[in-house]
């Protein structure tokens, strides 16, 4: 028994919410703990059960399915370390989730009273679950639908709302202000009116725009990576992630007044550059998160390899041994039936246009793991502010031009010549639009490349692989730092491949250098499995040799 006290000591040990208990308080916590097991595929509902309880995996996987006010379903699969039903205990909430054991499983529960003791001693342990309930609550929404099922939230926030109310008093001001224009124009001065109108739609559409742009910013904290997701409403849409045995170290930042409202800079530090949260809530809280589970991660990622490494010498060895006659027999499946192809070019249309109009103006978007990058909106904004203003000029001339008697048919004429100005003038505004949307730079998990396209004439498309790039290397200019962009250089052997006016160029720095690690750490792994694979052979090779002598 006292063996098995410390195997749960050392398995909770490793959990964040546990990880400052003394090892003395570790075996107290897991003497109260009782074992439940679980068949492979038995249910059961933790809101019917007779009491509430404290679950943590012990052995085995559970799937939790939660059903959304939608309609549908949640669902987290839990391995051994990780916890569930701290929301009914903490939050006093009756979630309705159906716990389903994945494989033969071992749950350790806790009984509220010995939860609730243990809380009250230990605050730090009721502040970790207080903010993984909320952050799981927040992670069920449908725009973190790309958090894996085997994926466990830990932390997620944003910005501090300090600047959320910072970003609104501009916007506040000028509709407070457009309220006493609005009531002089209307005694009868109309370009008062429209003054005060205007005023009141920049406040509206101010206030909506901070609102939305504050919202869509989370610093996210799993059992696997750590994530920064920012984005720019119709604009900008970006995800940078690393994994938590990439993070090296982490450093919090904050000044006087960040400590006096709590929030501050956090950055976590990878082999490849950075992923800095600004301006986070609770700053230190965020920190402490992301350097538990990267130690975490580390005992982990050792059980495992020695895990499999024993797995892996164990399956070596059997396939050295004789055959049965039943092994010679090769087992192989029968052709799949033939089904003929469906017709999907209507749903292939609707998801193209979809998907045209969901980055109309994105200067950065990802797809299927492809990231694009655009040059950034001076340069359209240089490309077509002509063409509008032509298009400001027309408008003004058709209105004069209605305006006018129709007295000797000249009326019609000059309405087709308008009308032929303005096909002139779309084309001119489409062609310098496309023009800016076709010149494209891609970054893809092995390639970039540079993409080059006149509307209604030539391609040129470049493109260097991941593996030989060089160096990359960023800069931007006096507008560039005030606009936030720049050109970013990537050396390539002898030749560069240059990004230019690319929004946020630093950030796109860091995409490459990303990606660079991540293809370095892909064959990596292949390097290490021949390798393990090679020295599994002279294991099993010295073993057969020293048998013989022996």
């Amino acid at each position: 028994m006292d063996e098995d006290k410390a195997k749960i000591a050392a398995l909770l040990a490793r959990e964040y919410p546990f990880q400052n208990l003394t090892p003395e308080e570790l075996l107290h916590l897991a003497g109260q703990l009782r074992l439940l097991s679980l068949e492979q595929d038995q249910k059961f509902l933790p809101n019917n059960q007779p009491e509430r309880l404290f679950y943590v995996v012990y052995q085995g996987k559970v799937r939790s399915d939660i059903g959304r006010h939608s309609g549908k379903i949640y669902s987290s699969i839990f391995g051994p370390g990780n916890y569930f039903g701290e929301e009914a205990l903490l939050g006093n909430q009756n979630v309705p989730d159906l716990i389903t054991a994945l494989e033969p499983t071992s749950l350790l529960t806790l009984d509220q009273e010995d939860f609730d003791l243990l809380i009250e001693q230990h605050p730090e342990v009721r502040l970790a679950l207080s903010v993984t309930m909320q952050s799981r609550q927040m992670a069920r929404q449908p725009r973190f639908s790309w958090i894996k099922p085997d994926e466990i939230v830990y932390f997620l926030g944003r910005k501090h709302v300090y600047f959320l109310i910072r970003s609104l008093i501009i916007p506040i001001l000028f509709i407070i202000g457009s309220i006493p224009v609005i009531v002089i124009g209307l005694e009868g001065t109309i370009l008062v009116l429209i003054i005060g109108l205007a005023l009141l739609f920049l406040g509206v559409a101010g206030f909506i725009w901070n609102w939305f742009d504050w919202g869509n910013d989370y610093y996210i904290v799993t059992d696997q990576r750590v994530v920064w997701i920012e984005k720019i409403l119709l604009l900008y849409d970006s995800r940078d992630e690393a994994p938590l045995y990439n993070v090296l170290a982490v450093d919090v930042y904050t000044t006087w007044f960040g400590k006096l409202v709590n929030f501050g800079d956090v950055t976590a530090r990878t082999y490849t550059g950075r992923i800095p949260m600004r301006k986070a809530d609770q700053p230190f809280v965020l920190g402490s998160y992301i350097e538990g589970l990267r130690k975490r991660s580390e005992l982990i990622f050792r059980e495992v390899e020695e895990q499999q490494m024993q797995e892996a010498i164990a399956e070596a060895l059997r396939r050295r041994q004789m055959p049965s006659p039943e092994d010679l027999i090769p087992n192989v499946p029968p052709p799949p039936a033939f089904t003929p192809p469906k017709k999907k070019e209507s749903a292939t249309r609707v998801t193209g246009i979809r998907a045209w109009l969901k980055n109309f103006l994105k200067v950065r978007y990802e797809q299927n793991g492809v990231i694009t990058y655009r040059k950034s909106w001076p340069l359209l904004v240089w490309k077509i502010w002509l063409p509008l203003v032509m298009f400001l000029i027309w408008t003004a001339g058709m209105i004069i031009l209605l305006r006018q008697p129709n007295t000797d048919g000249t009326k019609m004429f000059w309405f087709s010549i308008m009308m032929v100005l303005l096909m002139g003038l779309l084309f001119w505004l489409w062609y310098n639009y496309t023009d800016w949307r076709n010149d494209i730079y891609q970054l893809t998990p092995t390639q970039i490349f540079d993409i080059e396209k006149k509307p209604l004439g030539s391609e040129i498309k470049k493109s260097a692989d991941l593996e030989n790039i060089l160096s990359i290397t960023h800069a931007r200019k006096f507008l560039g730092v005030l606009l936030n962009y720049g050109d970013v250089v990537i050396k390539v052997g002898d030749t560069n491949f240059y990004f230019f006016y690319v929004f946020n160029p630093d950030r796109v720095h860091q995409d490459i250098a990303n990606y660079q690690e991540n293809l370095r750490q892909r064959k990596k792994k292949v390097q290490e499995a021949r390798e393990k694979e090679r020295m599994l052979n002279w294991l099993i090779a010295y073993n057969a040799e020293s048998k013989k002598i022996s």
